[in-house]
């Protein structure tokens, strides 16, 4: 889309939980017309309701909503991006927290925006045209090259009146359910053990430490290790996305800035943060060629001596995704890093959103924005990925099981609530998962190869939440 006569005025506007960002007015000539773009903060799904009634662009009436969650602490940081976005393209934007969803999802603009994905992950944005949601959420950070490279085909696509429905939500059918014969109760689905854990919420996106009862998780935009069993709770280094490898040796995380990838030795993590010594933490390795977002790890290979291991990690960059192989040499209470291969695209030309590796690192699960839906690819060495099936559904990140078997992920409700559901790959059924019913979002976590610990929130007015530790998933 060509835009002519374009000017930018900045000034900053202050956000909830101390954010401040510059909003830009673009004065554009777009569909048809040479208008201001305007960027507000609403509310409400009531606010955003009159934003949405400014329309005086006819026949179009393209509208930006971009939904982020406190919880996500992402979805804050792509303020500027999708801004900057909305500035170039020459559409309104609405900037709308996750809680006005869940206060009001019965109405039938929430019901509209929870149909098209809108609490699927966070950030999501919803385009509008007209005042109803247009096809699917765009979900997950993203910087302002990627929106573009969604958000252009998507407008090109209303304009040419090609946009279809949403994809389904929930579970699919038919599937196992917790009473139903051969469904959770049979299988011996139980949940285990709980561990409540006080406002304000953790985020939603948290990660088990193979071979202890820790997990990590980011509030308030510090890492934190959290002992389930002891309720011992460290600071760790970083400020999100605290990944273990499936062994449990090694942690990935975005460094500061988007200055790289950091690898830590968990050995070293631990004893650091029970010494009481604030900011000693020091990265084995920074690889300044995978500087982006949503990193996970699989394990390629390992040396029978335990000497060494080959690892895979994924990261998230701002046209698509991205793998690097290391060789990680061990040392007592050290790690030698090295690269094995360049920084490889994966999946390229896909268009994915919300990846996530398997635990071996040859397969990669990802929202496809083409479909709204959840896939698994085979991933190869060149970074060729080959679809093995789709889940059919809006989805949260998934979860693999150390085996890859089983794959959990939650889905949306109308209700605005989410439900868990698992995958066996054996004979491709799925099974409701029992007591994993919450308010918002929920990315569930695979334990070993038949358990899984969620993170359920049971009333929209309160932050408290609670760990859950389900057995026999299989």
């Amino acid at each position: 889309m060509k835009m002519m006569n374009r000017r930018h005025v900045l000034f900053a506007v202050a956000l909830p939980v101390g954010i401040a960002f510059m909003v830009r007015y673009a004065e554009s000539r777009a569909w048809g017309e040479t208008r201001p773009v305007a960027v507000h903060q609403v509310a409400s799904l009531e606010e955003l309701a009159v934003r949405l009634g400014e329309c005086t662009t006819k026949p179009k009436c393209p509208h930006l909503v971009y939904v982020w969650s406190p919880s996500m602490p992402l979805s804050q940081h792509g303020m500027d991006e999708i801004t900057r976005t909305a500035a170039a393209i020459g559409v309104p934007l609405s900037i709308l927290p996750s809680a006005a969803l869940q206060d009001s999802p019965g109405s039938a603009l929430g019901k509209g925006m929870i149909a098209a994905g809108a609490t699927v992950h966070y950030p999501a944005v919803v385009l509008f045209d007209g005042g109803a949601p247009q096809g699917n959420a765009i979900v997950g950070y993203k910087r302002f090259e990627g929106y573009l490279r969604v958000l252009e085909p998507r407008l090109a696509e209303v304009v040419a009146g090609r946009v279809g429905m949403p994809a389904p939500m929930g579970a699919p059918v038919p599937s196992f359910t917790a009473d139903a014969p051969g469904g959770g109760d049979a299988l011996g689905i139980r949940v285990q053990w709980t561990y409540p854990m006080p406002a304000p919420a953790p985020g939603a996106f948290f990660r088990r430490v193979p071979g202890t009862r820790f997990i990590t998780f980011d509030q308030f935009q510090k890492v934190h290790l959290l002992n389930l069993e002891t309720g011992e709770r460290l600071l760790g280094p970083g400020w999100i996305d605290f990944v273990p490898s499936p062994d449990g040796k090694l942690f990935v995380t975005p460094g500061p800035g988007n200055s790289g990838l950091e690898f830590y030795v968990a050995s070293e993590v631990f004893r650091l943060a029970r010494s009481g010594i604030p900011n000693q933490f020091t990265a084995a390795f920074t690889d300044r060629r995978m500087a982006d977002q949503y990193p996970s790890v699989g394990i390629l290979a390992q040396d029978p001596d335990g000497l060494s291991t080959t690892y895979r990690v994924l990261v998230s960059w701002f046209s698509g995704l991205a793998v690097r192989d290391y060789e990680v040499r061990w040392g007592d209470g050290s790690a030698d890093v090295t690269p094995l291969t360049p920084k490889i695209a994966a999946c390229p030309g896909m268009g994915l959103s919300t990846p996530i590796l398997s635990k071996d690192g040859r397969e990669i699960a990802a929202r496809d924005e083409a479909t709204g839906t959840t896939k698994v690819f085979a991933l190869d060495g060149e970074g060729t990925c080959t679809e093995l099936f789709d889940l059919g559904r809006q989805t949260s990140k998934v979860g693999f099981s150390d085996d890859g078997r089983l794959i959990a992920y939650s889905s949306p409700s109308a209700s605005g609530g989410s439900t868990t559901y698992v995958l066996d790959r054996q004979d491709m059924h799925t099974t409701t998962i029992p007591e994993s019913e919450s308010v918002g979002l929920v990315i569930p976590e695979m334990v070993g190869a038949d358990s899984l610990l969620i993170l359920v929130r049971g009333n929209v007015r309160s932050a408290e939440t609670e760990f859950r530790l389900l057995c026999c998933v299989r």
